[in-house]
């Protein structure tokens, strides 16, 4: 089966695929991405830059900009791959954690990850 993840009819938002404390994804292996549907104006008001480690632990400035292609609906924030999309989708929402989950750092430096899942939230 050929699905487009980037159309409208095949986003959902996240409050669309909690029911109560369950959550509606299949316990399949699979792709997922998370797709910003706000204005795009807002994503791209917040800071968009970040410090991460490059090679020798040394500091490599990135700065996000607005490179998303016109066909996309909406831009991607974040693509994986998982053995279980319900459980990996679980651990990249973190229901029960209110605000930033990772404190922001003045100079704009990753700060550690408290999980595996947590690539997402950093600077959102």
């Amino acid at each position: 089966m050929h699905l487009q993840m980037h159309t409208p009819s095949s986003i959902r938002r996240v409050d669309e695929i909690f029911r109560g404390q369950s959550v509606d994804l299949p316990e399949s292996l699979g792709v997922y991405a998370f797709w910003w549907i706000a204005p795009k104006s807002e994503l791209l008001a917040g800071n968009r830059h970040i410090v991460l480690k490059g090679p020798n632990e040394r500091p490599v400035d990135v700065e996000y900009k607005d490179w998303w292609p016109p066909e996309l609906a909406h831009p991607c924030l974040y693509i994986g791959k998982t053995a279980n999309i319900k459980n990996r989708f679980s651990l990249h929402i973190k229901r029960g954690s209110p605000g930033r989950l990772h404190e922001a750092h003045p100079r704009n430096v990753r700060a550690k990850p408290r999980t595996s899942s947590c690539q997402l939230r950093f600077g959102i």
